[in-house]
């Protein structure tokens, strides 16, 4: 597994050779000067332009429409592409969605692409998808000032993953969606917060209404919120303006990666015949890559 990029590759581009610069300009009375050598001494002022228009084609799908296995090869190359932006470029996503995570197939092999990357900006308040935000960014007081923290994004992929694991199937939203669900939809703060939050302690009631092909998928959104609940968010302290601290990526991603390696993590899957064995295999090829990048980190 290599590490991901925002962008691997651009498949497609078509140039429109009679949209040069250079003819364009001249028919609006517009010059570009091309400066002379300044060894010359050639008086003469040079006007032209080479640039070409082009229109960049980019073959991406929606990783809604993998499969299993596939999809969390998918889902796992972007979440280390989001951690990598945010850890090594100051890349803060914040509107982290199902539908802004595309991928590509490049030799036979499929490659997660996070997209949307012009709408990141400085984490400064609350902002999102409310389908996939955060519990905390959901509950907080409106106009209160709330820093948006890297295990916020985290979250908002762990909300992404129970949804592809209930409510998507075949590619495409199962209608109707089961009951508990429909409600996460809502344009309403409090509406989602309240309605997603007895998932968090109660999320084994729903185990019996999954569809077949996402049960092995399942186990790992399972493993995940227990990990959320009793070690990520309990490290978050509060100061006495009630600004969050104690929210450091680097902490939120190696614990992911931790619940991801866990005896207890490879023991499912396994349960789990040919299906669980192709998740472990995508979970051990991510890992291989993510170790090695928080151990270059570590060096620096």
């Amino acid at each position: 597994m290599r590490t991901p990029r925002v962008l691997d590759s651009l498949l497609r581009f078509h140039a429109f050779e009679a949209c040069r610069a250079c003819s364009i300009r001249p028919r609006l009375d517009i010059k570009s000067l091309v400066q002379k050598p300044a060894h010359t001494e050639c008086d003469t002022v040079v006007y032209g332009g080479s640039r070409i228009h082009r229109v960049l084609i980019c073959e991406l799908r929606p990783v809604k429409a993998l499969d299993s296995a596939a999809f969390l090869k998918a889902f796992l190359d972007i979440i280390l592409c989001h951690f990598i932006l945010w850890t090594r470029h100051d890349v803060y996503h914040r509107v982290v969605s199902l539908d802004i995570l595309k991928y590509e197939t490049v030799n036979g092999k499929i490659a997660g692409l996070l997209t949307d990357i012009d709408l990141a900006a400085c984490p400064d308040d609350r902002s999102g998808t409310l389908q996939y935000m955060a519990q905390e960014l959901l509950d907080a007081r409106p106009g209160h000032k709330l820093a948006h923290h890297y295990r916020y994004d985290l979250e908002s992929f762990y909300w992404i993953l129970i949804w592809i694991c209930n409510c998507v199937e075949h590619g495409k939203d199962v209608k109707p969606l089961p009951k508990p669900f429909r409600c996460w939809k809502s344009a309403d703060y409090d509406t989602v917060f309240e309605k997603r939050f007895p998932y968090e302690h109660h999320a084994w009631k729903y185990w019996s209404t999954l569809p077949l092909s996402r049960l092995a998928l399942s186990e790992i959104a399972m493993r995940w919120l227990t990990d959320f609940v009793c070690r990520v968010r309990p490290r978050v302290t509060f100061s006495k303006d009630g600004l969050s601290y104690g929210s450091d990526p680097y902490d939120c991603f190696g614990s992911f990666c931790d619940m991801l390696s866990s005896d207890d993590m490879q023991e499912e899957l396994q349960y789990n015949g040919e299906e669980g064995e192709a998740l472990l295999e995508c979970i051990r090829d991510f890992l291989g890559v993510a170790q090695g990048y928080r151990r270059q980190i570590q060096a620096t």
